[in-house]
């Protein structure tokens, strides 16, 4: 925390926090890879990617996934948009049946 003296708005300020804290603090926040590689999605994301399943964006994300080490949540993600596939390409099978 920084202390400043007289009021808020001054210019001389005293530090009054060790360095080697604030990196111990920055290095405890950040999460390891490996929680980042078994991180799943949640339902709501999986119903997400499954109906906007042949957007542009939807498939950038779920790389992006894979490039920024949730290999988890790419492989969902692309299980997910696969499925959306089959459901729209049977539903689209079956509209044209109906017509015919």
């Amino acid at each position: 925390m920084v202390l400043c003296i007289f009021f808020p708005y001054c210019f001389y300020v005293y530090p009054f926090i060790n360095s080697q804290d604030m990196t111990d603090k920055i290095e405890e926040k950040e999460p390891s890879k490996e929680l980042n590689s078994i991180q799943s999605l949640s339902a709501r994301q999986k119903m997400l990617f499954a109906l906007f399943c042949w957007g542009v964006q939807s498939w950038g994300q779920a790389d992006n996934f894979k490039t920024n080490g949730y290999d988890q949540k790419h492989i969902d993600a692309r299980k997910a948009m696969f499925t959306g596939l089959v459901i729209y390409s049977i539903g689209i099978l079956l509209f044209i049946l109906f017509l015919i």
